[in-house]
């Protein structure tokens, strides 16, 4: 791949690891179950404070795709827009691709005008650069996803790039795709709707 243009982004980190305390109880629980519904639910409500922004910050703040997964999550569920700058630039810098789809779903939540402007930019770039070949596919379903969400068609200008990176890979069709970022949008938006009932 040719030089990373994102990689000078302002991307803060921890001047200190995250303690094991911390690490058992905000990561160790939800690392693995950001897929699970039920588990995800249920290790959530047992936090005391999931949703305050310093918590979320060291999260994110930490060099590792585990943490930086539900770090993004969390600022999903608690529409933690404070987080998007930095959740974009970490999309962007594209350190590890293991993140993509907690910082698309984090972007797609906030649904600002910016944060569609990180996707853009993201496929922008990488779509050029096929040797990751799962990221792409994330920010192509969040944008149309957000496109469908506005009634607009957000993918049509990387639809070119679009069929020609995905020519020889073993790809589901991106209509697929949507449906199942879709239903993970329904089940957040749910679990966001039984917190505010809280």
């Amino acid at each position: 791949m040719s030089k990373n243009p994102f990689r000078n982004l302002p991307i803060p980190t921890n001047e200190e690891l995250l303690t094991r305390e911390f690490y058992q109880a905000y990561v160790l629980p939800f690392y693995l179950c950001l897929n699970n519904e039920i588990a995800f639910r249920k290790a959530y409500f047992e936090l005391d404070n999931p949703c305050d922004p310093s918590v979320v910050g060291l999260l994110l703040g930490e060099c590792n795709w585990r943490t930086r997964s539900v770090g993004s999550f969390f600022a999903a569920v608690c529409n933690m827009s404070s987080m998007e700058s930095r959740i974009g630039n970490l999309l962007l810098e594209s350190e590890s691709t293991k993140c993509t789809r907690e910082y698309c779903i984090a972007l797609v939540t906030f649904s600002s005008d910016s944060a569609i402007e990180y996707l853009h930019q993201y496929l922008d770039h990488y779509l050029y650069y096929p040797e990751e070949v799962t990221a792409q596919m994330h920010v192509m379903k969040a944008l149309a996803y957000l496109g469908e969400q506005r009634g607009q068609n957000l993918i049509e200008r990387h639809m070119p790039a679009w069929d020609r990176f995905v020519v020889g890979k073993n790809y589901s069709k991106l209509e697929t795709a949507i449906e199942g970022f879709s239903h993970r949008m329904g089940w957040l938006n749910e679990l966001k709707d039984e917190i505010s009932r809280q």
